[in-house]
């Protein structure tokens, strides 16, 4: 069976269980990786807003403020917003306690998936690159 393009890979009639008999875990980690991509942009407009990890560490008021905004939420409460910023609110849990890495041979197969899938980006690909690709700055 071929790779599908971005468009089948997302076309509902395409079964991923024909994908998962024999798939290695550098090949089910790109397939996670390229799934999750794949959806963010397909579904971007179907959200209010989009927030990411490195905007909330990079200006994290401005980033509160445009997410209180949307929440309908006053901006007097802001401050209180970012106080919550200061705890971690992943504490204990089992993730934050496995040490996982990604491998040479991940980022690989992470990059042929998303050659084979025409997607414009590699695991070296900046955030703004990312953030082009599903054109996410067209809803800020």
């Amino acid at each position: 069976m071929p790779f599908p393009t971005l468009e089948e890979f997302l076309d509902e009639k395409w079964r991923l269980n024909q994908w998962f008999q024999n798939i290695s875990d550098d090949e089910a980690a790109a397939l996670w990786y390229t799934t999750c991509l794949a959806s963010l942009r397909l579904y971007l407009d179907a959200f209010d807003i989009t927030v990411f990890y490195e905007d909330l560490v990079s200006d994290p008021r401005r980033t509160i403020a445009r997410l209180f905004k949307v929440m309908e939420i006053e901006e007097e409460f802001v401050s209180l917003g970012l106080t919550a910023l200061e705890r971690d609110s992943q504490e204990g849990i089992v993730a934050n306690q496995l040490k996982l890495s990604v491998t040479p041979q991940m980022k690989e197969t992470i990059d042929q998936s998303l050659r084979r899938l025409r997607v414009p980006l590699t695991t070296e690909s900046t955030f703004e690159e990312f953030k082009r690709f599903i054109d996410v700055d067209a809803k800020s």
